[in-house]
């Protein structure tokens, strides 16, 4: 790792610790969120148990469905409480010029913004998917010091491809003045994906949502690397379509720095 990099790495870690006190001085809004991210997640997993009483997914039961969930709630926690309203602000930057407090300063841009904001409350709900994620596992019967650590690899690579992809959705502004339907149809993909479990993506739409817009593989992998046989099939899945978004995202970022307007000029 780079010096610039280690160095915008404390700046991010010292901003986080800030907010973090921050969020503390006003416990009510800080646990009130939590809770409704929760009762949100815990709704959805209400309509699978029930979904599973009436003869589950495919071979998946509520124990799959289960780990599925809790999958995505760790994962959403996560990318929530650290580069999320980071990346959702890029496009209003770029527009406003506000990206030039991030390039003078002496710290890798796209990490700075990125991460220059990040909501420590939410990654309460990340703890929580871990915990909803074992109890699954658990009642199949799967949980392992290997299994286990899998299952948080793969959920590193899909956390890293999520941020791909948004920053690959909002470079989108150093060309086109808006994005907001860019940034619906993400919404849209997410909130389609996370509630399709692997055995109902056949065909065509597996192609779609694992390789060409992978919220499905975000979505499914993870917990599949929990329950299911993961070999190098899979490994290569995860590895090559999270390399491939984060070469795009960093290309469409430094291509359109080189068009950028800030308000300077």
């Amino acid at each position: 790792m780079s010096r610039q990099a280690v160095h915008t790495l404390k700046v991010i870690a010292t901003l986080a610790r800030l907010q973090l006190s921050t969020a503390m001085m006003y416990r009510v809004s800080f646990w009130g969120a939590f809770l409704v991210d929760l009762t949100v997640f815990s709704i959805q997993l209400f309509f699978f148990g029930v979904l599973a009483q009436n003869g589950g997914i495919g071979d998946w039961n509520i124990y799959h469905l289960t780990v599925f969930t809790g999958a995505f709630i760790a994962l959403d926690g996560l990318y929530m409480g650290t580069y999320f309203f980071g990346v959702l602000a890029l496009p209003d930057k770029i527009r406003t010029g506000a990206l030039d407090l991030a390039l003078v300063k002496p710290v890798n841009a796209l990490l700075y913004t990125s991460f220059g904001h990040v909501n420590p409350g939410s990654l309460a709900l990340f703890a929580a998917g871990l915990g909803i994620a074992a109890g699954g596992g658990a009642g199949l019967g799967v949980l392992s010091v290997g299994n286990g650590l899998r299952f948080i690899i793969v959920l590193l690579f899909m956390y890293l491809l999520m941020y791909a992809l948004m920053v690959c959705l909002r470079t989108a502004s150093f060309w086109l003045t808006r994005v907001n339907a860019f940034q619906q149809m993400e919404s849209a993909l997410v909130e389609f994906s996370f509630r399709l479990p692997a055995p109902a993506i056949h065909g065509a739409w597996k192609l779609l949502l694992y390789v060409l817009l992978p919220y499905g593989l975000m979505a499914n992998m993870p917990a599949q690397a929990l329950f299911s046989p993961f070999g190098l099939q899979e490994w290569l899945l995860c590895a090559g379509v999270t390399a491939f978004f984060l070469g795009l995202a960093l290309f469409l970022w430094h291509a359109g720095l080189k068009r950028y307007d800030s308000a300077s000029s």
